[in-house]
């Protein structure tokens, strides 16, 4: 009688057990379970009492069933992890410990087996490594890496991209003085000096356009970025990111230099060379173009249109000339045209339209040219 209330005493404090908990026979059979693991795998003490694991979970995976025969030769498993599907189909991930069951004689009668349901810290996990390998992918196509600086230990430590981008092994260990170091001689490693003085003394963050020396001796263009760290209002480190932008960076240059000799050509053509927006005000005009309408800067022309020079007729036919090729993307050349300026000078040009087409199809402005004919004209005359 005394064994049977010890019996029932024991199954009432299994039952009760906060982590779930299985005790199992050398059969595989379950004797005891805690509420616990019964509720994990949505089953209920009817169906689990006497039933084997091989009954209850299907097919066990040979790891598992090693580990338990493990445990019956009397050794404890590590801890494993394993997905499970629930009856409504979800997700689950619980973690598995399997441990020799003993009786009072020390001899192993079977196997305790402990369950820890780990579903929310393995998603979390999977989204940090997802999240981890989104961010290494997004690094390696924009070329940005980061770095940290710990004050209070004095070191200095870059990731994989940032070495990349200073062309140094990954095995390299960099030091603050060295990293400054590698700007270049002047404008930049000026810059960045003093960029970290104030950050350490005064707590400004800093973001540059700067140039830097390679391992190899390449220069190249960075945009380098960093910001302090304080505890307690004192100064404990820096973070930051370096992003490789040499490659746009020449490209602008290279736009810029053929943009400038773009203009020149233009600014030299003995020709009026103008740019309308569709409400035909002027965005370009060469010094031909300026110098006709009696200005000295393409500034003053800018936003002006036909008729802040020429009388009503003339702007008028002009502004009917630009909505035709605007509309029907049909360019007008050579046409000959009279311009009456508002102070009565009359001049004859030779001028052709051409429209300005975008990505869509559709016109954005139109390119002007002009030749001033008014001396053959005359000599014709």
């Amino acid at each position: 009688m005394l064994r049977e209330t010890q019996t029932n005493t024991s199954n009432y404090l299994i039952k009760q057990l906060p982590k779930a908990t299985a005790f199992i026979d050398k059969e595989f059979k379950v004797v005891h379970a805690s509420d616990t693991w019964i509720d994990y795998f949505d089953f209920n003490s009817d169906q689990v009492i006497g039933k084997t694991i091989h009954k209850l979970f299907g097919k066990v995976n040979p790891e598992w069933q090693e580990a338990l025969d493990n445990c019956i030769r009397g050794q404890q498993s590590a801890i494993e992890i394993e997905r499970y599907f629930d009856s409504n189909n979800r997700e689950k991930w619980f973690e598995w410990v399997n441990i020799p069951w003993y009786d009072e004689g020390e001899n192993i009668i079977g196997v305790i087996l402990q369950v820890e349901d780990v579903t929310k810290r393995i998603n979390n996990e999977l989204e940090h490594e997802k999240l981890q390998i989104l961010l290494k992918e997004k690094s390696e196509i924009a070329k940005i890496g980061s770095w940290e600086y710990d004050a209070v230990a004095d070191e200095l430590t870059w990731s994989d991209m940032t070495k990349k981008i200073h062309g140094v092994p990954l095995s390299h260990k960099p030091d603050l003085a060295n990293g400054i170091e590698f700007y270049k001689e002047g404008y930049s490693r000026n810059t960045i000096s003093l960029a970290v003085h104030k950050a350490m003394v005064e707590g400004i963050p800093w973001t540059e356009r700067l140039q830097l020396v390679k391992a190899n001796g390449e220069e190249i263009w960075v945009i380098a970025a960093g910001k302090p760290l304080f505890k307690n209002k004192e100064f404990i480190g820096l973070i930051g990111t370096f992003q490789d932008i040499n490659d746009s960076v020449i490209s602008d240059l290279k736009t810029k230099e053929n943009e400038k000799l773009l203009r020149t050509l233009i600014d030299n053509l003995p020709l009026n060379v103008f740019i309308k927006d569709t409400d035909s005000r002027k965005i370009l005009a060469n010094k031909s173009e300026v110098s006709f309408c009696g200005l000295e800067d393409e500034s003053q022309i800018i936003g002006k249109t036909d008729f802040d020079f020429y009388d009503q007729v003339t702007a008028r036919s002009s502004r009917e000339e630009d909505l035709y090729v605007m509309q029907t993307l049909k360019p007008i050349l050579s046409k000959e045209t009279i311009n009456v300026k508002k102070d009565g000078t009359v001049t004859t040009f030779m001028t052709s339209k051409l429209p300005l087409i975008g990505d869509d199809g559709k016109s954005n402005g139109l390119v002007g040219i002009s030749w001033d004919i008014s001396d053959i004209k005359q000599k014709e005359k």
